[in-house]
């Protein structure tokens, strides 16, 4: 039967040289090497002859795209991703200069049945992620190695998650763009795709969508890496960033003057307030060390110490009459937990702000603004003698309340209004997970974990409630647990 000279014919019949007579061979091996010298092989994998066990290994031309094909039981191991012989099967793969071969291998006394081409869809970015810069206002998109026949890399950006628009084009072969992050409060998601050339494969199929954080939950992360911190990993930094932005869409924001959720990355991500308005971007060691971290908070593990938040109610308040503290603890180990504030004189406490809740030691919870003789609510435990979220907030002159919440216990207001104001703010800073002694030194310590401390202007239950409802989220979110 004569042979047929067609391209098509001559790489069907190439898979047995011995059916081709020598004087048309020379067109097969021109053809294929043309096929190579251009990127590809185009459909050809040889099958027929080759038995259970055998294999075929192709090389392909680096930066460039493929669709590969098999058959059943043909398995496939391309640069070592292996996918195994259990049937039929179809996968586009960029080859990088690192690995340029694939490797097919028969079984079951079958032939390899497989084919190759050059791909016709432009291939999705790999590896797409975002990174802090060193003061957190901006953040590098990067992503993957480029192929060859890609021209730009686009960035596309959205307020919403739903509209988006081009933001910014990356000539190949770059890999990595600035995006600045977005204002506080604000929200922004980003994602990419490759372009090819007019009359080349076209603009590819987008990348899943990331979320960029706000500029203030950004520093709070570049804060703690900063001063030598772990990085907070991306669920961490978004976990903060939901924390943020619903305190933001609570309409909460402007009663925070500082707060503290105490990150369990490290120790140094544990001293780090999202929120500064007033006092240190982060806290400093008071008295040893021996603190410990987990996702529930800190851990104390040492008499004398504390941490000083740099909060200074004399000028962070315009009055004596518009402040409230929270703390929240995670487990007790029975006495005071997690308070927080200052005090003239541990025997007299005539010139006080902290919040004392108690648990098992006494029979009531404190909150004293500014002393503890008028300024002093003082709540009988009854059903509240738990850990959990506790606010003392003084609202007017004649308005200090304590709102509690727990597991067991939905957020409320407990124990009566006090209707009077004592003393007023001193000129120093608080301590948190203990008390400062003005005169000098650690009052208290607190012998528990804490979990989140913020120093606000006066909230209302509703505003109280709003807050521990974000908290109790994030914490959640993060490993820990809800007492």
């Amino acid at each position: 039967m004569a042979l047929s000279c067609s391209p098509s014919s001559l790489i069907a019949a190439a898979k047995c040289f011995s059916c081709i007579p020598k004087s048309e061979r020379r067109h097969v091996r021109a053809y294929l090497l043309c096929q190579v010298a251009n990127g590809g092989l185009g459909n050809l994998i040889p099958g027929g002859s080759v038995c259970s066990g055998g294999t075929f290994t192709l090389n392909v031309k680096a930066n460039t795209t493929y669709d590969i094909t098999w058959g059943v039981e043909t398995q496939v191991n391309i640069c070592g991703a292996v996918y195994p012989s259990t049937g039929q099967g179809t996968v586009t793969t960029v080859f990088t200069g690192a690995c340029t071969q694939m490797v097919f291998t028969c079984s079951g006394g079958a032939v390899i049945t497989s084919r190759v081409t050059p791909s016709s869809k432009t291939p999705v970015p790999s590896n797409f992620t975002w990174s802090l810069s060193a003061n957190g206002l901006t953040g590098d998109a990067a992503w993957g190695t480029v192929p060859g026949f890609v021209t730009q890399t686009e960035l596309w950006t959205s307020t919403d998650n739903v509209t988006f628009a081009l933001a910014a084009t990356v000539a190949a072969p770059g890999t990595s763009v600035s995006v600045t992050s977005p204002a506080s409060g604000a929200v922004l998601y980003a994602k990419i795709r490759f372009v090819a050339p007019t009359g080349a494969p076209p603009a590819g199929a987008f990348t899943g969508v990331l979320n960029i954080p706000d500029v203030t939950t950004a520093a709070w992360a570049a804060t703690a890496i900063a001063n030598g911190g772990a990085a907070p990993s991306k669920q961490r930094i978004k976990d903060a960033d939901v924390f943020y932005l619903g305190v933001v869409a609570d309409g909460i924001r402007s009663k925070i003057l500082h707060l503290n959720f105490i990150d369990s990355t490290d120790l140094t991500a544990a001293r780090c307030p999202i929120i500064h308005d007033q006092g240190f971007s982060i806290w400093t060691f008071v008295g040893g060390a021996g603190w410990g971290i987990s996702n529930n908070g800190l851990l104390f593990n040492n008499a004398g110490s504390a941490f000083d938040t740099g909060f200074n109610p004399f000028t962070a308040f315009a009055n004596d009459t518009d402040a409230a503290m929270v703390v929240c603890a995670f487990t007790t180990t029975g006495g005071i937990f997690a308070m927080a504030g200052y005090t003239n004189d541990p025997a007299t406490q005539t010139q006080d702000w902290d919040l004392f809740p108690y648990i098992g030691v006494t029979t009531s919870h404190y909150i004293r603004t500014w002393d503890n003789a008028n300024g002093q609510l003082q709540v009988a435990h009854g059903a509240w003698l738990t850990e959990g979220y506790y606010c003392g907030s003084r609202l007017s002159a004649t308005d200090l309340r304590m709102f509690h919440a727990a597991s067991a216990n939905a957020h409320a207001q407990i124990g009566a209004t006090l209707a009077t104001t004592g003393g007023t703010r001193q000129n120093a800073t608080c301590y948190a997970v203990g008390e400062r002694n003005i005169a000098g030194g650690v009052a208290i310590n607190s012998p528990d974990t804490c979990s989140l401390v913020a120093f606000c202007k006066g909230l209302t239950q509703a505003e109280s409630a709003l807050l521990q409802a974000r908290f109790t989220t994030f914490r959640t979110a993060v490993g820990g647990g809800w007492p």
